[in-house]
């Protein structure tokens, strides 16, 4: 549906139903009545995802550095948290969501980890690390996925996934 040119904007109604875009000079958009930041604009004159799949690269490498971490235990997963914690502050806010999640999963994988290390001796230990395993390996999995879809995380701060 093409727009209309009202003064020095261009409204555009045909990204999506029943919200209006305003475009300056080719470069962002703003949607209007709702506070969103502005979002890239193509040459085309469409709404492109504002979240760059190229800024997502670290996040990436952190997911497959804690799946690869059950092959090569320790060391991997400490790389992988270091990484989180040095580029989550410049990260834009999507991929915030997916390091702080990541550096919880460290935390939380590695209180699990201890608790079933602690019980193993009454042998409910060896549950727990299996299903430690299974919760981690399924963190990670649905991390990978949004970074793929170019989302944020739903909800970085759960104990669960």
């Amino acid at each position: 549906m093409p727009g209309r040119l009202t003064g020095m904007f261009f409204t555009q109604s045909r990204v999506t139903p029943g919200a209006a875009y305003l475009r300056r000079s080719g470069a962002s958009a703003i949607l209007l009545g709702t506070g969103v930041e502005e979002a890239p604009v193509s040459e085309s004159g469409s709404i492109v995802s504002a979240n760059d799949p190229a800024q997502s690269g670290t996040a990436k490498v952190v997911y497959i550095l804690y799946l690869v971490g059950w092959v090569i235990p320790g060391i991997v997963q400490i790389v992988g948290v270091i990484l989180a914690y040095v580029n989550r502050d410049s990260a834009p806010t999507w991929l915030q969501t997916h390091y702080e999640m990541q550096i919880r999963t460290f935390w939380i994988g590695l209180l699990f980890g201890v608790i079933s290390l602690l019980t193993t001796m009454i042998y409910i230990g060896w549950l727990l690390a299996v299903l430690t395993v299974i919760w981690w390996t399924i963190r990670c999995i649905k991390g990978l996925k949004l970074i793929f879809e170019d989302s944020p995380y739903d909800n970085p701060t759960t104990w669960l996934w």
